[in-house]
């Protein structure tokens, strides 16, 4: 599988999705937001806004963008590679717009556990990722 760079841009700019949502929703957010929370849904730690809206999508772009950066560099590892190089393509842009969406969505109150998008995230990345995996195993 040769790695395709504009495949890794197309996900690069899906991960961006969650800053542009907190700059509409700027003036709505407030100023301190819940950006961690237990497994019953209650806020462990708030940051600032800015923290939330920039600084944690800019994170997983960073991961994203070095992965991806990495495994281009890499030669060889053939099947493995490629699952690596799917997990990663797959996982960051989901994590970003699901973390983004639960911040936001909490933060505006809305009756939605954060959870549910935690979970959500997680039985989406498995099953697009454990079905593109059983398919490329089969060639």
């Amino acid at each position: 599988m040769k790695l395709k760079k504009g495949l890794i841009i197309f996900t690069g700019l899906i991960c961006i999705l969650p800053i542009i949502a907190g700059v509409i929703l700027w003036n709505k957010l407030p100023a301190q937001m819940a950006t961690s929370f237990d497994w019953s849904g209650n806020p462990t730690a708030y940051q600032s806004k800015w923290f939330a809206v920039f600084v944690i999508p800019l994170m997983i772009i960073a991961l994203h963008g070095l992965s991806s950066f990495s495994l281009l560099k890499r030669d060889g590892y053939g099947r493995v590679r490629e699952l690596v190089y799917g997990l990663i393509v797959i996982n960051c842009p989901i994590i970003s717009v699901f973390s983004g969406l639960g911040l936001y969505s909490y933060a505006l109150g809305h009756d939605l556990t954060v959870n549910l998008f935690a979970i959500g995230a997680v039985l989406v990345v498995s099953l697009i990722y454990g079905i593109c995996s059983i398919l490329k195993w089969q060639d």
